[in-house]
């Protein structure tokens, strides 16, 4: 009867890489990534903003839209989840007037008559930009693979 036994080395090694790997990738890249992604949205964002009386929110003296953009990042590491928001910190309630349109129906009583058709530029700027926040997204983390391990 021939011998059935088969010798592996370096399982053992192997199941640990296995097992930390997404911890690993998670504390090195994750961060990282979820900023490479906002930077391609931001950027979009910079270039799709409305410019003019429309971003600055003049009459309440709220800062253009364009000086506004920011992100904030949270990563998770016990749970190996993260996430990214993009907005335009306090003028963004002039990015959701634009966004959606509004109507400035009274001022001190009076009727102003003064109405903004929607801007959709939030929503045009994400679908624009999808493939290329993920793909972003993508390059950093196998960036941060070839550093950790060699490529």
């Amino acid at each position: 009867m021939p011998n059935d036994d088969v010798i592996i080395t370096g399982l053992t090694e192997t199941q640990r890489m296995i097992i930390e790997f997404p911890g690993e990738l998670n504390r090195a890249g994750t961060e990282r990534a979820l900023m490479a992604g906002s930077a391609v949205l931001q950027q979009r964002l910079l270039e799709n903003a409305p410019r003019g009386d429309r971003a600055a929110g003049k009459r309440f003296e709220f800062p253009p839209l364009s000086q506004s953009i920011v992100t904030d990042v949270r990563v998770d590491q016990q749970h190996g989840t993260g996430s990214a928001e993009t907005g335009f910190g306090e003028s963004g309630p002039v990015a959701l007037w634009n966004e959606y349109g509004h109507e400035i129906v009274t001022i001190k009583g009076k009727d102003t008559g003064v109405a903004t058709k929607p801007n959709p530029f939030m929503r045009r700027t994400t679908d624009e930009s999808a493939e290329a926040v993920i793909d972003a997204f993508a390059a950093s983390l196998l960036d941060t693979l070839n550093e950790q391990y060699g490529q």
